[in-house]
């Protein structure tokens, strides 16, 4: 029994991991997203 509580615990982090590092790879695109739309927003408003 301990043994399988540690690894259920150590399974929990590695998934706690692995949603944080999705969720700053999304947020990363994102912004590469926004800072692409940008120089065509400033393009279409010169001319």
């Amino acid at each position: 029994l301990k043994k399988s509580v540690k690894l259920r615990k150590r399974l929990k982090l590695k998934m706690i991991k692995i949603r944080k590092r999705n969720q700053r790879g999304y947020l990363s695109r994102r912004k590469e997203e926004q800072l692409a739309r940008k120089p065509e927003q400033k393009k279409i408003q010169v001319h």
